[in-house]
Order: C-alpha cells, then sequence, then structure tokens
C-alpha cells in the first residue's frame, strides 16, 4: 500500500516542469476463494405418494372388482409418470442473496448438483435447497 505502481510518461520520457500521472497501490485486496459443493438432491415424491394414497382412503380396497382393476390401472399410470417436484437452490455468497433463489427446476428422480460459491476472506457462503416449499438442505462453507 502506497507504493507507486505505474507512471506515465514512463521514467526519463519527460521534460522538467511536465505534468506527470502516477498510480498508487492501495494494498493487497481482500482474497476471496472460488468453491463448488456437490450434493444430491433426493426424490421425495416416490415414497411419500404411495403411502399417502393409502391413508387417504383405506375403504377403496374393499371396492368392488372393477374398483380394484381401476385402481390398479391409476397405480400404472403413476408408476410409468412420476410426479415431478420443484426445487428452488438459494445461495448466499459473494455475487447471490439468499433472498432470490439463484436456480429453479423441476425433477422427477434423483440429482447430482454443483453449486458454485464465491467466498471473501473472512466470511462464510450458504446455500439451501427447497423442494416443494420445504428446506431440505440447508449448509455453511466458511472461507
Amino acid at each position: 500500500e502506497g507504493h507507486i505502481i505505474s507512471q506515465s510518461p514512463n521514467y526519463g520520457g519527460f521534460l522538467p516542469g511536465s505534468t506527470i500521472q502516477m498510480v498508487v497501490s492501495r494494498g493487497q485486496e481482500p482474497g476471496e476463494k472460488q468453491y463448488v459443493q456437490n450434493i444430491t438432491i433426493p426424490y421425495l415424491k416416490e415414497e411419500g405418494s404411495s403411502a399417502e394414497e393409502a391413508e387417504e382412503d383405506p375403504s377403496e380396497e374393499e371396492s368392488s372388482e372393477s374398483g380394484k382393476g381401476d385402481k390398479e390401472e391409476n397405480a400404472s399410470e403413476e408408476d410409468s409418470e412420476p410426479e415431478p417436484q420443484t426445487v428452488e437452490i438459494f445461495i448466499e455468497d459473494k455475487d447471490n442473496d439468499i433472498s432470490t433463489a439463484a436456480d429453479t427446476f423441476e425433477m422427477t428422480e434423483e440429482r447430482e448438483y454443483s453449486i458454485d460459491l464465491t467466498i471473501e476472506e473472512g466470511e462464510t457462503a450458504s446455500y439451501k435447497v427447497v423442494i416443494d416449499g420445504e428446506t431440505e438442505i440447508e449448509d455453511e462453507i466458511p472461507y
């Protein structure tokens, strides 16, 4: 800090009385590091859907044969097309504010995801994963 790091014109390229522009160093900028957090986002609806359906109406088991056939047909349709869950990724670091989602997407199976963080020296970054409105993963990463 305080040292001249450049000047214009260069030394020897000026006459007495001419103006010289100098750049003075402010010192070393605070450090920051790039960090990548790899996470596995779980698919939660697969397990919950069948359990919820069984709890919703246990009398369906006592229905007529035609009713059982309809239920089996509906179950096989659900198995072939899983219900999507909405995922929001929130990040708090040098470049992101956790109050706004950095990424939003839908998924129908477990997924690997990389979160890029820029952490300033002496600071902490954080992230959270919200699935269908519920916070499922949350962590802080120190510098």
